[in-house]
């Protein structure tokens, strides 16, 4: 009962993965779309954008901008580089112009996580993202309660991963219907992790 059941859930949540609320999806011959990098013997997603600062900028003006706006958990550091995990969150898919319904499943309410590594150097720095997943919203359970009961385990909370099948055929080839759904996560990525000067306090007195 229990392998029969770990099996509807794996062909469920490869059925999300795939099924984009019906949208007719742009293919592309290329695997890398916008800043993420797909390494097809491994099956591992990864993205990385090197972005210019100016002069006055320094490492660790990058890493007050990440702690105050809560977007990085910083765990460990050198005069060069900073390494943490995302603080989770979900995309906020209108303000990179897209819609629900054109917006793919595996994006709409859940949460994005990923390990971050920063290294600066004078008047740049890159970011790399590896690990990145989401947390999973439970969505499947609504099927697998109706199959096995309302007994059934949840996936609500668990880590689901882009390496992997999620990403990558059993060839190891690229999906090529993921375009929309990266180029709206690239779009995310590409914005959190551009360095916003903090706005400078007007003193009414």
């Amino acid at each position: 009962m229990l392998k029969q059941y770990l099996t509807m859930k794996k062909l469920f949540l490869l059925f999300l993965v795939l099924s984009f609320n019906s949208i007719v999806l742009s293919q592309t011959t290329s695997p890398n779309w916008g800043s993420f990098q797909f390494n097809t013997t491994d099956r591992i997603v990864s993205w990385v954008k090197v972005y210019e600062l100016d002069s006055g900028t320094k490492l660790k003006d990058l890493k007050s901008y990440l702690i105050d706006n809560n977007l990085v958990e910083i765990q460990m550091q050198d005069s060069l580089s900073l390494n943490g995990v995302f603080v989770k969150r979900s995309v906020d898919i209108q303000k990179y112009g897209y819609k629900r319904s054109t917006t793919p499943i595996g994006i709409l309410d859940t949460e994005q996580t990923c390990k971050v590594k920063i290294e600066y150097k004078e008047g740049r720095y890159r970011v790399t993202l590896t690990d990145i997943g989401q947390i999973d919203n439970g969505m499947s359970d609504i099927f697998m309660k109706g199959m096995f009961g309302l007994g059934a385990p949840t996936s609500k909370g668990n880590f689901v991963t882009y390496n992997g099948e999620y990403s990558f055929t059993k060839t190891n080839e690229v999906r090529k219907n993921f375009s929309i759904f990266y180029e709206i996560l690239d779009k995310f990525y590409s914005d959190i992790f551009t360095y916003k000067k903090p706005t400078e306090k007007v003193d009414n007195w």
